[in-house]
């Protein structure tokens, strides 16, 4: 059944009658408690994909050189041969008054890619790395210890940059001192865009690229390793690590709607439990970090919950669904019971945790 509402949720969310859909679900579902034991969860989603990740906080933190340019554009690569060239160009044809650096990590391409990377080595502006494959994080994190810019920012080899980005993210970075600027993003396929967004300064988490960050925000911690869905760290990490942040309403990314990326792949992936896991990851380094726990983090958290019900729903299992669930549940009780939630969207959801209801949580997820 939980497949079936995974796939009819994808339907109305596109109809846009999602939130009809779901207040007659809700109340022909009423109540449904659980009163299971919760204890075995872990072991449960650990026998469909186990846990296999690494923190996010740094053993040492590294030793920042001084700023020597203004922007250090990070740029992973893994067989992106196709794109990797119009990838690198946008961000060289940059019209800006600011100085940047582009730094291209090839993680252990099997294609054409490290050639076509190799083919900017004579340009001063660019510096090239070539490892061993370390997954996405393992390749950002590498580029990290090599920033010598006072921001940073983030560029998949499979999307573009619009020529003015850099100028309009660092002039509002630099006039207010800013440690985080975002702005607005567009997804393309082929020659045809799609949709756009402009973000208000709340609606700055999630995706790590689209904005620049003061390099020293990342001086205690790095990417997650070796989980899908590393840029969770933004959201539950690197926001609440800034003091002041901003955006702007300009496009400064164009994302390509690519159907080999993960976001497409992971849809019934066993590995779309790492959504879990890596939650469950960045929230101890948080509490670590000793970063606060308050109710905008509450917000965040139900949020990522509801995010992880999503991508683990889409497995049809619904011994999966209702282990994270249970995980849910513990999350809010351990970190979030002293608060309530500011947004409308998260109310139901956290209704639902705090009286047990499992298919209430299930379809709120699935159709709010």
């Amino acid at each position: 059944m939980s497949s079936m509402l995974y796939l009819v949720a994808r339907i109305t969310r596109k109809m846009g009658i999602n939130k009809y859909v779901f207040n007659i679900l809700k109340v022909c579902v009423g109540r449904d408690q659980e009163h299971l034991a919760m204890d075995g969860w872990m072991h449960s989603l650990s026998q469909i994909s186990p846990d296999k990740g690494v923190s996010c906080i740094r053993q040492i933190p590294f030793l920042r050189r001084g700023a020597r340019v203004d922007l250090d554009i990070i740029i992973p690569v893994y067989n992106t041969e196709k794109y990797v060239a119009e990838c690198i160009e946008s961000a060289l044809n940059q019209k800006s008054r600011y100085l940047f650096r582009v730094i291209i990590i090839d993680d252990g391409s099997t294609d054409a890619s490290p050639d076509i990377i190799n083919s900017y080595v004579n340009d001063s502006r660019v510096h090239i790395i070539h490892q061993e494959n370390r997954g996405f994080s393992g390749a950002r994190n590498r580029a990290l210890e090599q920033i010598e810019g006072r921001y940073v920012t983030f560029l998949d080899s499979d999307d573009r940059l619009p020529v003015d980005s850099i100028e309009k993210l660092l002039s509002k970075a630099y006039e207010g001192d800013f440690d985080i600027v975002g702005g607005g993003y567009v997804r393309f396929e082929g020659k045809r865009y799609r949709s756009k967004a402009i973000p208000h300064v709340d609606l700055l988490y999630g995706l790590v690229c689209g904005k620049v960050y003061k390099a020293q925000i990342w001086e205690k911690i790095k990417f997650p390793e070796n989980y899908w869905f590393e840029d969770t760290i933004n959201a539950l990490i690197v926001h609440d690590s800034a003091k002041k942040i901003t955006s702007i309403q300009n496009i400064v990314y164009e994302y390509r709607i690519n159907r080999k990326s993960i976001s497409f792949r992971s849809i019934g992936n066993p590995r779309v439990i790492d959504s879990l896991w890596v939650t469950l990851r960045l929230v101890k380094d948080r509490e670590t970090l000793g970063l606060p726990l308050d109710n905008k983090f509450l917000d965040q958290l139900v949020n990522q919950c509801k995010v992880n019900m999503i991508r683990i729903a889409s497995l049809g299992n619904r011994q999966a669904n209702k282990a994270n669930f249970y995980a849910s549940v513990e999350l809010y009780n351990r970190y979030c019971k002293n608060y309530r939630c500011r947004k409308s969207a998260n109310t139901q959801l956290e209704d639902a945790i705090l009286h047990n209801d499992y298919w209430q949580f299930l379809l709120g997820c699935l159709f709010l």
